[in-house]
């Protein structure tokens, strides 16, 4: 639940700088507004049906689930850094393992941008 653990570095480095990192998604942790249930009956319901709403994936939800659990404690803990990066990754899939080689680099870009 410590998504940002800015605080429990700075018990390590004491007066030390830290650098916190933040890479939760900005984005709306909600699920298509027409979905009135969501259970696994709908669910099966839905896969033999022509509907098109889009339904989470249990890792999605999971990990939603984690970012709205840490929300208030990342933001009393990113006050706590000496300089914090928010890399721009809200366009990638919560779950984008496929895809960190370019999340490392719009990473890398962001650090510089941050550092310079």
């Amino acid at each position: 639940m410590n998504n940002v653990p800015v605080d429990a570095m700075r018990d390590r480095v004491g007066s030390g700088q830290v650098i916190a990192v933040d890479v939760n998604p900005r984005e709306d942790l909600v699920v298509d507004a027409s979905l009135e249930r969501f259970g696994p009956l709908d669910v099966l319901t839905r896969l033999f049906s022509r509907r098109t709403e889009k339904l989470p994936t249990l890792p999605e939800i999971l990990v939603r689930a984690g970012i709205v659990g840490g929300i208030a404690h990342r933001d009393q803990t990113k006050a706590m850094a000496d300089l914090l990066i928010e890399p721009p990754v809200g366009r990638f899939p919560l779950i984008g393992y496929g895809q960190a080689h370019t999340i490392a680099l719009v990473g890398q870009d962001a650090a510089r941008a941050r550092l310079s």
